[in-house]
């Protein structure tokens, strides 16, 4: 027995909601499927209902907005069977046996992540978002299970209802980015085995550079009130990029001169970053930023 959980905010998600119904439909599995808007703009509410008179499915219009974290412990309280599966609403089924995949794991104790892909796309010579995603988190699930806990997010998760109330997304972190990264650590933490399968969503949310350096921005806030309220604990650091090197850059006393060099060529680097995919770029800007607000008024 399957809860397939949407979270949405500001997405189209119909096209979405029939593939995956009439895949469950085909599986002869006993599903529901509860999609869940986030307090979206009135046009996408209002445009997109095309998928609220199919059977088994459910949909929830929550009046203010509860973030990432919120929406999903909410769809995960409002679930009714004992396996959750989380899609992102900007994900696109692309194998027709997608749900069929995820069966042989529908009554383990165990999550399990079917990964992410992008569409091979010329935009990635200059788009940031695509670039990043098919450099760092479209991976085979071979290469995932080298690092299982650091190589997963809920765009595409498998998990027992059970397993995942114990642990609940940490609504402490607030705004964008890394609440999959401390409740993959909380996994860690108590030994729940995480299995990494090659059965992958499209990710079809590309941001322009503009929208996804300011999510980048915010990404590193969030991980700065996780190190300011103590949400992990230190031993922790290495597993996550960003606080490894800052960490490596604390220990050999140079986080100040991060944080001057980056308020000198700092406007020079996000206009590169508008201009480029540089990766290496973004990884020099994120250590920059997370050492600026580490050592200054938040900006």
């Amino acid at each position: 027995m399957l809860s397939i959980l949407i979270p949405v905010y500001n997405t189209f998600v119909s096209e979405l909601v029939r593939n995956v119904h009439a895949q469950a439909i085909s599986a002869k599995i006993v599903f529901e499927i509860i999609v869940c808007d986030d307090n979206s703009l009135r046009e996408y509410k209002e445009t997109d209902p095309d998928f609220k008179d199919l059977e088994y499915v459910r949909y929830l219009s929550l009046p203010q907005n509860h973030g990432r974290a919120g929406i999903r412990n909410i769809l995960a309280h409002k679930a009714q069977y004992s396996t959750l599966l989380f899609i992102d609403a900007d994900a696109k089924i692309t194998d027709t046996t997608y749900i069929t995949n995820y069966c042989p794991y529908l009554s383990a104790q165990s999550i399990v992540y079917g990964g992410v892909a992008y569409e091979e796309s010329k935009q990635g010579e200059k788009n940031l978002r695509y670039t990043y995603g098919i450099s760092r988190e479209s991976r085979s699930a071979d290469e995932r299970n080298t690092y299982p806990y650091q190589q997963f997010s809920f765009f595409n998760l498998l998990i027992p209802k059970d397993v995942y109330i114990s642990i609940l997304c940490n609504e402490d972190i607030g705004g964008y980015g890394h609440e999959d990264t401390v409740f993959g650590l909380e996994a860690e933490k108590l030994a729940i085995p995480l299995l990494h399968i090659n059965n992958p969503l499209l990710h079809t949310g590309i941001d322009s550079n503009e929208e996804y350096i300011d999510k980048i921005r915010e990404s590193i806030h969030s991980l700065h009130r996780i190190v300011s309220l103590q949400i992990i604990e230190k031993k922790h650091y290495d597993s996550i990029s960003l606080l490894s090197a800052y960490k490596t850059l604390k220990t050999i006393k140079l986080v100040w001169l991060c944080n001057i060099l980056f308020r000198i060529f700092r406007k020079n680097m996000e206009r590169r970053l508008l201009q480029t995919a540089n990766l290496t770029l973004l990884d020099m800007y994120k250590l920059g930023y997370f050492c600026y607000i580490k050592n200054n008024t938040v900006p």
